[in-house]
């Protein structure tokens, strides 16, 4: 080994030594487990097997295959057993996270306890982004772990049912439940807010909007709803939309830009705008009453 080679090694050591000494004086350590996780789907709700899992934990999420003859068998590494988190490799409490895109395009964060036999039991709550809701859809997690022969965690065998897909009625009593909570700025009024999705379109402060939604009764329930609990969510006035006729309705809906239509509505209703959505064509339309400009036009089926 040359002068200028052993230079190069001795400056590595010195560089990796703090880094080594304080990860040691962090407690911490890779663990590493293995995961074998049986999928039941009783209502075809993944389409046909093979389907595509992720699972795994602290971020890292290896890729497998499952059907139901053939478990989802994978290992996973993450950093765990830190002093401040109390844990060590073999913690009776582990997270677990899923991803399976039959799905939807999120991820299911999980949670396993492990009992003293060795038995274990958990959940994962599903989410587009962030932490999941309380109300989230839940797969329920049950089965064994032991400690794992080829690493210093656990080798988990664990089995799930997937759920029926929820209800067009249960999604969107989520999603005005979730919009309740929210609270607006005093003095503001916009369209959408940032939430669910939906494009924000600021308003006028003192703005009351009424909603009209063209289609059969479920989805005229159901749309109007959501409609409405986004406005009340931006902080705008919501006007009740029985005040306006059937018959006026429908020269609306025929003709949304009419200034003469426009004015009976408010006159019927005293709303200064008008937010509509047409099932057949899947189009919604926020109409501003006295100019009959349309600020924001966007499909509503993906």
């Amino acid at each position: 080994m040359t002068i200028h080679t052993r230079c190069i090694v001795m400056a590595a050591r010195l560089f990796w030594l703090p880094a080594l000494l304080m990860f040691a004086a962090c407690g911490t350590e890779v663990v590493r487990h293995e995961m074998r996780l049986t999928i039941r789907d009783s209502t075809n709700r993944l389409g046909a097997p093979p389907w595509h899992v992720e699972a795994g934990g602290s971020g890292n999420y290896p890729a497998g295959y499952a059907s139901p003859e053939s478990p989802f068998r994978e290992s996973f590494t993450e950093i765990d057993g830190s002093r401040e988190r109390l844990l060590t490799a073999r913690s009776s409490t582990q997270q677990i996270v899923l991803r399976i895109p039959a799905l939807g395009r999120g991820v299911w964060h999980g949670i396993v306890l492990v009992s003293d036999d060795g038995t274990c039991e958990g959940y994962a709550r599903y989410s587009e982004s962030g932490p999941p809701q309380a109300d989230a859809e839940t797969l329920f997690l049950r089965g064994t772990a032991k400690p794992n022969p080829n690493g210093n965690g656990w080798s988990f065998d664990l089995r799930t049912e997937i759920p029926a897909a929820p209800t067009p009625e249960l999604i969107a009593a989520k999603l005005v439940r979730r919009l309740a909570r929210v609270v607006p700025r005093q003095g503001t009024c916009s369209f959408g807010g940032g939430m669910e999705g939906y494009p924000t379109v600021p308003l006028e402060p003192d703005a009351k909007v009424v909603v009209l939604v063209n289609g059969d009764t479920k989805h005229q329930a159901l749309t109007r709803s959501w409609m409405e609990a986004l406005l009340r969510a931006g902080g705008c006035g919501v006007v009740d939309h029985t005040r306006i006729a059937a018959a006026l309705q429908q020269q609306l809906e025929r003709n949304p830009k009419s200034l003469a239509v426009l004015n009976q509505v408010s006159q019927a209703s005293g709303a200064t705008m008008v937010l509509m959505e047409d099932q057949k064509t899947g189009m919604a339309q926020l109409i501003e009453i006295a100019t009959a400009k349309v600020p924001i036009m966007w499909p509503t089926r993906d």
